[in-house]
């Protein structure tokens, strides 16, 4: 071997020994939170109400309850709400027991048939003539009435790049007292939240209005949506320069 490969052999070793028992140096950085909040109005609701039927047997009660139930969704689709925003959400057929305190057990009075579904109502206006509806055709549950958005993202991804801009301006404020520079992110994560409103009137309430005057349950403020709260949160960490 001449002397000119013995020479960079030599040197190849020294530089990987000495770059092996060098520190390891941690990036410096700064780690802050950016926050972006708005509120919206909700454009559409979920109506749940369930039809329930009693009867001597498990096939009157499902008979029952098949009547009842199409004649409720009838009146429904003669509002104009298509099949694709009904929703079927259980059916289910259960023995209806009573204790009997003087035999200490359960006796057999008959069987419930229920049917449980949803409706998206996507005009708000709505919504009274709605719950009226199936009120006045055969509903007598109303589980639930919630507000939500048909569309989140429109809303969601513009405050994202809000709470990034947020972040990075927190970030830069910190560094101004001790004379160090931004340098670019480091890493980037995300959390939203989205807290939506419940209508001031309780399901009992708004099922008694329907059923006592048509007139009531037309009136929209009784059922006042309120608004939709959307909250993005975005940890971000930069390098120091």
């Amino acid at each position: 071997m001449n002397l000119v490969i013995r020479i960079l052999l030599l040197l190849t070793l020294c530089v990987s020994y000495v770059s092996a028992h060098e520190p390891h140096l941690e990036p410096r950085l700064i780690e802050v939170q950016g926050t972006a909040k708005k509120k919206v109005a909700p454009d559409m609701a979920i109506c749940s109400f369930s039809v329930i039927n009693e009867a001597k047997t498990a096939e009157e009660a499902r008979s029952k309850n098949e009547l009842n139930a199409k004649n409720v969704l009838n009146a429904i689709r003669k509002m104009g709400i298509t099949e694709a925003e009904i929703n079927l959400e259980r059916f289910h057929i259960e023995e209806d027991q009573e204790y009997n305190q003087k035999e200490q057990k359960y006796i057999l009075k008959g069987y419930k048939a229920v049917r449980a579904f949803s409706v998206e109502v996507f005009s708000l206006d709505s919504l009274p003539k709605v719950i009226a509806t199936v009120t006045q055709n055969g509903t007598n549950s109303l589980n639930k009435v919630s507000y939500t958005l048909k569309n989140p993202e429109q809303y969601r991804l513009p405050l994202l790049k809000e709470a990034v801009l947020n972040a990075k301006a927190k970030a830069a404020a910190m560094l101004i007292p001790v004379t160090a520079k931004l340098g670019l992110v480091h890493r980037l994560s995300e959390s939203s939240s989205f807290d939506y409103p419940s209508p001031r009137a309780t399901p009992m309430m708004l099922i008694a209005k329907a059923a006592n005057a048509e007139s009531d349950s037309g009136s929209v403020e009784a059922y006042s949506a309120g608004t939709v709260e959307i909250t993005v949160n975005v940890q971000a960490s930069f390098n120091i320069l």
